[in-house]
């Protein structure tokens, strides 16, 4: 039974990165992409705060909570993975830079390839001895399951912007059901998932967050925009769980994989957590802020009254 689970959570995982980023790639414009690729420095601190700056937080994190050696290793892994696909959904909510968000998933997971086996072997050795085997072929996949979806997207985008829309609103609800269905299989994997210390608890929930406060110093330091500044901050700090737990269920046996897997979904629930706070109190700002807008507006506009005396004084002078 555990087999046909695996086989089960090892379907719903790529399935996961597929449709969230076909409907988040529904809500951009080729044009979009195209004028961010030509200035290419908001992307260029987006992945060194992701590749360089969060594994160092991660393997630091570990030690200073005397972490066991496969939640550390997991830990890394996580945090050398690509931006995750559920940031570009908080992007869009906050009022982000979606197009940078978008752009740097796809040019991240194409690095992860470089980035992931180097942080690896920078940090792993702490924990084990053994050569950390990284599945390429597995990576190349991942690759085109992130890349083609976004293609379709945009194609479908550029046909008709309506049913690009509807996809679009749609592919939330769709995607956060197939978040909980994996949380479901992987306790229905191990009965003994989710028994773990508390250190670990503590780690795997609040590195979302040490993730979002890094990557937002680092865009106000490379001065961008309060836009980029979240788009960046998102991508640092929600990783993409899948690809971990894709690397992880293809290359570990079922007992080993399934505690690796713990740090990867508690992850999940402290980078919804925090996505969730950061973007209801983002909300509660913008409400405020265009509230106080629209009142300056009708303050701004002239009444009737006022323009038809306007008229008058104007018609006398002629």
């Amino acid at each position: 039974m555990p087999e046909i689970l695996k086989k089960v959570n090892d379907v719903i995982i790529p399935c996961i990165i597929c449709t969230l980023m076909l409907c988040m790639a529904c809500g951009v414009s080729a044009k979009d992409l195209k004028q961010l690729a030509r200035r290419p420095f908001p992307v260029f601190i987006g992945i060194v705060s992701q590749f360089v700056v969060m594994p160092v937080c991660a393997f630091g994190y570990a030690h200073a909570l005397s972490l066991s050696p496969l939640h550390s290793i997991s830990l890394v892994v996580v945090s050398s993975c690509p931006g995750g696909a559920i940031s570009n959904i908080f992007t869009h909510w906050t009022r982000g830079d979606l197009p940078l968000s978008i752009l740097m998933t796809l040019v991240s997971t194409v690095l992860a390839m470089g980035f992931m086996p180097l942080n690896m072997f920078l940090y792993l050795r702490q924990w084990t001895d053994e050569n950390v085997r990284i599945p390429f072929i597995q990576n190349a996949l991942i690759i085109l399951m992130t890349w083609i979806p976004v293609f379709i997207g945009l194609f479908i985008r550029h046909k008709s912007v309506k049913v690009a829309t509807w996809i679009a609103n749609l592919g939330g609800a769709v995607n956060m059901l197939f978040v909980v269905i994996a949380v479901l299989l992987q306790n229905f994997m191990s009965p003994n998932f989710f028994h773990m210390s508390p250190s670990s608890w503590i780690a795997g929930s609040t590195l979302p967050l040490i993730g979002f406060c890094v990557g937002l110093l680092t865009s106000s330091a490379a001065c961008l925009g309060m836009p980029q500044r979240r788009t960046v901050a998102f991508e640092t700090g929600i990783q993409n769980v899948g690809v971990a737990m894709t690397l992880i269920s293809l290359s570990f046996d079922l007992g080993v994989a399934s505690i690796l897997s713990q740090i990867p979904i508690v992850f999940t629930v402290g980078q919804l957590s925090v996505g969730f706070l950061v973007t209801f109190l983002h909300r509660i700002s913008f409400w405020f802020m265009d509230k106080k807008q629209k009142s300056n507006e009708q303050l701004d506009k002239p009444k009737d009254g006022q323009l038809l005396s306007q008229k008058e004084q104007t018609e006398e002078s002629l």
